[in-house]
């Protein structure tokens, strides 16, 4: 299972070596799919980024920014070699990869921020209204 989480960069590790074909460039197209409404449907081309591509492939994925999932919660994943890397139809390509992925939610805490009044008046005892 793949973990994201919201608006963070995520690194997403698969292996598609075994499924991939030599006679199609490298071009990886992952479709995500909400679990419980296949309406939500994403398609993104992600670049390889992996030091070992021979043993495991690596991509970067800026949640929010290269693609902004509607919702929290599991979708299914597919990863497609494409014959081509403008091509959005991934019935074209070849599935190299499918499983589930998992959206979780950012756990980084709003921390609220005191922006002090300037009006404001602090007790000063030297200062009594009426003494």
């Amino acid at each position: 299972m793949i973990l994201l989480t919201q608006d963070t960069l995520n690194q997403i590790t698969v292996t598609l070596n075994e499924l991939k074909t030599d006679l199609l460039p490298d071009n990886w197209l992952f479709r995500f799919v909400l679990d419980q409404d296949d309406y939500y449907e994403y398609l993104i081309y992600l670049t390889d980024v992996s030091p070992a591509p021979q043993r495991y492939n690596l991509f970067d994925l800026d949640e929010g920014i290269d693609v902004d999932f509607k919702f929290v919660g599991d979708y299914l994943y597919e990863v497609y070699q494409m014959p081509n890397g403008g091509s959005f139809d991934y019935t074209q390509g070849v599935k190299v990869e499918n499983g589930k992925m998992r959206l979780l939610e950012n756990p980084l805490p709003v921390i609220p921020t005191f922006e002090p009044d300037t009006q404001t008046q602090i007790y000063d005892p030297n200062n009594i209204p009426g003494s």
